[in-house]
């Protein structure tokens, strides 16, 4: 059976664990942070299959130009959904590569031999991702590009998220080779157009199935081998088949930007699939091309990302940021030893804003008193 997305259980939302996501416009440079707060979580469109997308192109034509002063010539440029898949499929397809895995005895994740997953090109220097589960304890990577020819791959690292499921690849071809443009998943909109990529049953290369986004912010719970039940957090969900052999190749939008990498499939029912999105992806795509390893930056809290209702459930006195709390009593807010410990944060403190990368800024309210804690950020503890 070839490595693809593995069967999983849709489970509720569990608040006290969510990754902190970016408010939009208010927390500059802080994705890479962001993404880091671990301990306890991961961190315009169709409407619909038959919609049509009305873009509106500026243009001067040849035979009638515009005089000084005058403005341009606007045309009305009807792109079905048709033509968007096709221009999607063709602008990506050629950065999709199918990834051949070959385990170590008694190590594979699901038998013995050579199993086929897929992965992306994000740099043209030969830097791939993928999944984590397609190459983890793989003894032996060969990656086939989209025009067939085959390379041995290195395995540069895998996320040291617990709750990830990401993971890249290097291969060296001699020459630049076609990358994938990177999209911004936070802009995704329920409902808008996706195309997903790969190489289903590990055969049918670079395969092209499309949808819509169906949900965001989804939560699943996968069985990891050797380390049980593991949730999967803030995923995208999709109605584009999504088989065994796509695991790690890209969810794309109708331009044909990478907005997802396809992970696991729902088991008892057909067409739910689910792909992690990008913005979790980039800090160690960034930390694989600048120092040729996986890292994240780290700050160690526990905290759910607050909303209106939770804002109401908590008595909070604002409707956004993160707030540091546990729902397992078991597990501490703030993890003794971590960033956070030392720079004093607290349980139920709540963090309203984030500036820089590897230092950063926390504006912090704490009953009622707003202030700012400087924090030099770990590394994500290798598991």
């Amino acid at each position: 059976m070839p490595n693809g997305p593995r069967r999983a259980r849709i489970i509720r939302w569990i608040p006290g664990r969510r990754w902190l996501r970016v408010r939009p416009g208010l927390w500059p440079l802080a994705t890479a942070v962001i993404l880091s707060l671990v301990f306890g979580g991961i961190a315009g469109g169709f409407a619909g299959a038959v919609a049509t997308l009305l873009i509106t192109r500026l243009e001067r034509p040849a035979a009638q130009p515009a005089g000084p002063g005058q403005p341009p010539v606007q045309t009305q440029v009807t792109l079905t959904e048709e033509s968007a898949v096709i221009r999607a499929a063709e602008k990506a397809g050629p950065a999709v590569v199918t990834i051949e895995t070959s385990a170590s005895a008694g190590r594979s994740l699901f038998r013995l031999g050579t199993e086929v997953g897929s992965g992306v090109i994000f740099d043209p220097r030969g830097f791939i991702l993928t999944n984590r589960h397609v190459v983890e304890n793989a003894r032996q990577l060969t990656v086939t590009l989209a025009d067939g020819r085959r390379f041995p791959a290195r395995l540069t690292g895998i996320d040291p998220f617990e709750q990830s499921d990401l993971a890249i690849v290097k291969v060296d071809a001699g020459a630049e080779l076609p990358a994938a443009e990177i999209g911004d998943s936070s802009q995704l909109r329920v409902g808008q157009l996706v195309v997903a990529i790969g190489s289903p049953l590990g055969t049918f290369q670079n395969s092209v199935t499309s949808g819509v986004v169906s949900a965001l912010g989804r939560t699943v719970q996968v069985q990891r081998p050797g380390r049980g039940l593991v949730q999967l957090r803030d995923l995208i969900q999709t109605d584009a088949a999504i088989n065994q052999g796509n695991s790690g190749g890209p969810l794309v939008n109708s331009l044909g930007q990478v907005v997802g990498i396809n992970t696991v499939v729902a088991g008892e029912a057909q067409n739910i699939g689910f792909a992690i999105p990008i913005t979790v992806a980039k800090p160690i795509m960034r930390s694989a091309v600048e120092e040729g390893r996986v890292r994240r930056p780290w700050l160690g809290v526990c905290y759910f990302m607050v909303t209106g209702e939770l804002a109401n459930q908590f008595q909070l006195p604002v409707d956004y940021g993160a707030y540091v709390y546990c729902q397992d009593a078991n597990q501490p807010a703030v993890l003794p030893g971590s960033p956070a410990d030392r720079a004093g944060l607290r349980e139920r403190d709540l963090i309203l804003e984030v500036n820089g990368r590897e230092r950063v800024t926390l504006t912090v309210l704490r009953s009622g008193r707003t202030f700012q804690v400087e924090v030099t950020l770990g590394e994500v503890p290798a598991r």
